[in-house]
């Protein structure tokens, strides 16, 4: 009797320390999978992580790009404020000239002139002079606004480049 409860005992102690090994191979086999599926997210999240990086990287090249382009074209700016400026200042001289000391009419240049040859050349001459002044003002104004315009457009995408790092750079 004491012998078969020994045995008993065995035997019961066999069959449940055969049931731990599958216990702790199932527990392994579950861990296993945890720690894939965290390796995986962990990859994920650092590919992510660098791309950010990457992305605020570019945006932040590109913003100092934009903001040489803007200091450029600041310089092209005041030079053609300041062509602007003499190219009115010379349509001025011409239109106060013209006041002071009268305009030449038609009449003046059929007067002064020797010939119909010579009347022909100084309307012309004189069309040609008021249509250059003009030309010229037009030129520059034209080419202020487009510069001005450029800087605006250009102020726009620093702004849109600044938010975008203050948004990333934030994460």
């Amino acid at each position: 009797s004491i012998g078969k409860a020994v045995t008993g005992a065995s035997l019961a102690i066999c069959l449940s320390l055969g049931s731990v090994p599958a216990a702790i191979a199932q527990e392994t086999n579950g861990l296993d999978q945890r720690v894939q599926t965290a390796l995986t997210e962990l990859t994920r999240l650092s590919m992510m992580a660098e791309a950010s990086h990457y992305d605020l990287a570019t945006a932040t090249a590109q913003l100092n790009m934009t903001n040489q382009v803007i200091s450029e074209l600041d310089v092209q700016i005041a030079q053609l404020a300041n062509e602007l400026k003499d190219a009115k200042s010379d349509l001025a001289k011409f239109v106060s000239e013209d006041y002071k000391y009268g305009t030449v009419s038609l009449l003046d240049i059929i007067l002064g002139s020797n010939s119909f040859d010579d009347v022909v050349s100084r309307i012309v001459y004189e069309n040609k002079i008021a249509e250059h002044q003009r030309d010229a003002v037009r030129r520059v104004d034209g080419l202020y606004t487009s510069l001005a315009q450029q800087r605006y457009e250009l102020e726009q995408a620093q702004d849109l480049q600044r938010r975008y790092i203050e948004q990333h750079s934030q994460r």
